[in-house]
């Protein structure tokens, strides 16, 4: 795919505005990587200190309406994971954030363990990736990279606690 796919008149279609991360795709290096740390930063200094609820409703979102938005972008491009497409990352990004302790260490680590997971892809992760197709396999890799984000961070928190408080 070209790049120009994405960007021509990208502000007039919000499907594709979402799925390129709200114009994080476009960064020209490492665009995924930049998706990431945008929502990270973003969740750190706005959503993290709101109510859990809310925090949920927010991923929430992002999870659907990326989705959403990835599928219609798939059915008017006939994209597959092109590397403008973002707003999977921040999806997982977001994920990998919303169990972990607000600790600059906890989301550094579950910021390069995402970024990790993510690139390397190993086994689940990429078998997700390479047998679902469409919207559904964009966003479960980077979902499942997240999730597997969080648990490493939490327990790497888990053993923090036990042997400063041991």
């Amino acid at each position: 795919m070209t790049e120009a796919r994405f960007t021509d008149k990208f502000w007039r279609k919000p499907t594709v505005f979402v799925s390129i991360g709200f114009g994080t795709g476009l960064f020209p290096r490492a665009p995924g990587t930049f998706a990431s740390l945008v929502l990270a930063v973003i969740w750190w200094f706005f959503i993290a200190n709101l109510q859990d609820t809310v925090q949920w409703v927010i991923l929430l979102l992002i999870l659907v309406g990326g989705y959403l938005a990835v599928g219609r972008s798939v059915d008017i491009h006939g994209a597959a994971d092109e590397r403008e497409i973002t707003i999977d990352e921040m999806a997982g990004q977001a994920l990998a954030l919303v169990f972990v302790p607000r600790e600059v260490w906890c989301y550094v680590l579950a910021f390069l363990v995402f970024r990790l997971f993510d690139i390397w892809k190993p086994f689940p992760i990429r078998y997700v990736d390479r047998e679902l197709k469409g919207a559904v396999g964009i966003m479960a890799d980077d979902i499942l990279a997240g999730l597997i984000a969080s648990f490493i961070t939490l327990m790497s928190y888990f053993l923090w606690l036990y042997f400063k408080i041991g």
